[in-house]
Order: structure tokens, then C-alpha cells, then sequence
């Protein structure tokens, strides 16, 4: 079976020691000794699984990375990498709402900007400033 099963299975609410017992027989294959009182799921229901949990990850990740940003913003740190791109995006994205607002709230309101036509506006100040 897939080398991740037991983490799979785990995902998918079964719990190690009580519901199944895996073991790794060869770099590329575990056995599951199923446990449980209830069906074990089949190949196809794990694989599925396997997906989601995959995909349940990197969400996670997502949110890690968001809630990193937003605690270094409230402990006053440095930020830098990836976070940074969060912010500066985040930043660019809020000055955004708030031209929108005022260009709705004008004598004569003016159609919004977009986030394409702010990227493209940022680009060509790039362009245009000196090295």
C-alpha cells in the first residue's frame, strides 16, 4: 500500500494503534493490520483521501504563512521573504479599495480600477524609474 497510508487514514478521522497499525515492509510499501470494528476503506476510497489531505495541507500552509504576516505587522519584526510579497501586495490591494472609494464618492463618480490595471500601473513606474 502507499508508503503515506497511515497519515491518509489518519486524515480521514482513523486513529494509529486503535483503528489499524501500519508497517513499513520495504521502502515503497506498507502494510496495514486493520484494527477497527468498522470497513476498512479501500485503495480507491485512500487514494481519494489522499488528495484532500494533500490539498488540506497546503491550505494549512496558506493560513501558517497569513497568520506569520499578520503577527509580525502586530509585534512590530521585520518582515521579509514571502511575507514581505504578502504585504506589499496586501498594502497595494488596500490603497486600491480606498482610491475606489473616493473615485465612487467624486462629483462625478469614475468606474473603479481594477487589480490588473494596479499591477500595470506599478510595472510601468518600474519602467520608468532609474536604476
Amino acid at each position: 500500500m502507499r508508503t503515506d497510508v497511515a497519515f491518509v487514514l489518519q486524515s480521514m478521522g482513523f486513529v494509529v494503534d486503535r483503528d489499524f497499525k501500519a508497517v513499513q515492509d520495504t521502502p515503497t510499501n506498507v502494510n496495514v493490520i486493520w484494527k477497527s470494528q468498522t470497513t476498512m476503506p479501500t485503495v480507491a476510497a485512500i487514494d481519494a483521501a489522499a488528495l484532500t489531505a494533500v490539498a488540506n495541507i497546503a491550505t494549512a500552509a496558506a493560513q501558517a504563512q497569513k497568520a506569520a504576516a499578520t503577527t509580525s505587522i502586530d509585534n512590530g519584526q521585520l518582515i521579509t521573504g514571502a511575507q514581505f510579497e504578502r504585504l506589499v501586495r496586501a498594502l497595494a490591494l488596500v490603497v486600491l479599495d480606498e482610491i475606489n472609494l473616493i473615485r465612487a464618492n467624486f462629483a462625478a463618480p469614475m468606474t473603479p480600477r481594477t487589480a490588473a490595471q494596479l499591477v500595470n500601473a506599478v510595472k510601468a513606474k518600474i519602467a520608468l524609474t532609474a536604476e
